[in-house]
């Protein structure tokens, strides 16, 4: 069915300064799709923040909120939800710091307080989440975003073999189940639609981007990413400002 996969993260990749995508990019996307090779976003940001983006791009198969939800063609394929008795726990911990959280699903982004740090994060986004403190007893949570300015080290060692938890903001750690990465959203993608074996590739810059290298063949880190990313590159291409989506899947032989 595709002769290939390209799987693109968004923030600093796909997205230029501007948050826009490049008519380049645009234009690369429509080749990949006539050359029967299927683009994947592939996110730390819930579907919800990326349905315009989607619409844009014409790219209908997600790997969102760092792989704890993926849909392909538009319809949910997998999601792995937050424990709520380890949510709770997080909620006490981070309470006690005054931290504020943000709990997610395919739908939905919900605050369980408000602070500067929310208001920020969401001041150039579309999404307006609500305040709903018990809003997690009633939904599934895959994803949650803990507001603070630290690394979260300390949220890392109290959760242990529980939650993996990185920094990919200023902002905010994004939290989801333990063992949950896009390295794992990959496997599952290719193993439920049995396309396993096929080459695949991947555009990234960030931290959460290491593991999606690790996963697929031929890894391209953007020309501006971080030094964990470039070094387990293969390719590393130009910057997301000047082209380097198209001029990486060129280098590959992909769009022309």
């Amino acid at each position: 069915m595709y002769r290939a996969v390209v799987f693109f993260d968004l923030d600093g990749t796909l997205l230029d300064s501007y948050k826009r995508v490049q008519r380049s990019s645009l234009k690369a996307l429509q080749e990949l799709r006539a050359n029967h090779i299927l683009p994947v976003i592939s996110t730390g940001r819930s579907l919800l923040m990326i349905r315009s983006i989607m619409t844009k791009t014409q790219i209908h198969t997600a790997i969102c909120a760092n792989g704890s939800y993926i849909q392909y063609k538009n319809e949910p394929l997998n999601i792995i939800p937050i424990p709520t008795d380890i949510i709770e726990r997080l909620i006490k911990l981070s309470g006690q710091n005054g931290k504020a959280l943000a709990f997610q699903t395919r739908d939905h982004i919900v605050l369980n307080r408000a602070n500067p740090l929310t208001h920020a994060a969401y001041l150039h986004h579309s999404v307006n989440p609500t305040v709903r403190p018990d809003f997690y007893r009633t939904h599934p949570i895959n994803f949650i975003n803990l507001f603070t300015t630290n690394h979260g080290y300390y949220y890392v060692n109290q959760f242990k073999n529980q939650l993996t938890i990185v920094c990919n903001s200023t902002k905010c750690l994004d939290v989801t189940k333990a063992g949950v990465s896009k390295q794992l959203g990959i496997k599952i993608l290719l193993k439920k639609l049995h396309i396993a074996g096929i080459p695949t590739y991947a555009f990234g810059d960030g931290l959460n981007d290491v593991q999606m290298f690790d996963q697929v063949d031929h890894p391209i880190a953007m020309g501006e990413g971080l030094k964990p990313c470039k070094e387990r590159s293969e390719f590393v291409t130009d910057t997301n400002d000047r082209g380097g989506i198209f001029k990486g899947l060129a280098h590959f032989g992909l769009v022309k």
